[in-house]
């Protein structure tokens, strides 16, 4: 959170106007949650309906993510029509709603993830099962994933390094036709900083 402070002080001091708040539809987490199990796993089978389509042939759990192939094979009880209908204009509804947030705020400034970059032993997809790498997934995309949901432009800027030399991103979303302002305030961010890179080991 501190990167984002900083952010929204050198923002403030460029003459943005900075207040605390968010979209209130960020409240409606566990609802949308539930909407979103009913479809979660049609919209994963969808994606290797999509795949088998494409490749012209069935696809088996070698043409994809274990992750993947998993959740769309969940043995799961299907929601019927209605209840398929009823959360599809649910979550329709929970993107207007998010998306209204932004007629009165031209930016939405966020952490990018909620800590720094894990190992990648921590989120290999071979040495973890795929419902436990789920678990550990959430959290990293608590701040990003509801954009691709509202169809939302983003950036992530590394504006901030933790004490081993890892970069800290700072998220900023506008709204739907923002992307010259979005881009604009990114560049001007970036103008101040060093560029840096963390070190590689290969």
């Amino acid at each position: 959170m501190r990167a984002v402070e900083e952010v929204a002080a050198a923002l403030a001091e460029r003459g943005h106007a900075v207040e605390e708040a968010q979209p209130e539809a960020f409240s409606e987490y566990e609802e949308r949650a539930l909407h979103g199990a009913v479809l979660g796993v049609a919209e994963y089978r969808s994606c290797l309906e999509e795949l088998e389509e494409r490749l012209s042939r069935p696809v088996t759990s070698e043409d994809v993510e274990p992750f993947l192939w998993v959740l769309a094979n969940l043995e799961t009880v299907a929601a019927s029509p209605e209840e398929m209908a009823q959360a599809e204009l649910w979550v329709r509804g929970w993107i207007r709603r998010t998306r209204a947030w932004f007629e009165e705020f031209d930016l939405l400034v966020t952490p990018t993830v909620c800590e720094p970059a894990p190992l990648l032993e921590s989120v290999d997809p071979h040495l973890h099962e795929p419902l436990e790498l789920l678990d550990k997934m959430v959290p990293h995309m608590a701040f990003t994933e509801p954009w691709n949901a509202t169809g939302q432009p983003a950036i992530s800027l590394p504006l901030a390094w933790t004490p081993e030399g890892l970069p800290v991103g700072v998220q900023l979303v506008a709204g739907g036709d923002g992307e010259d302002l979005l881009l604009g305030i990114a560049a001007d961010l970036l103008r101040d900083r060093q560029p840096r890179r963390p070190a590689l080991h290969a």
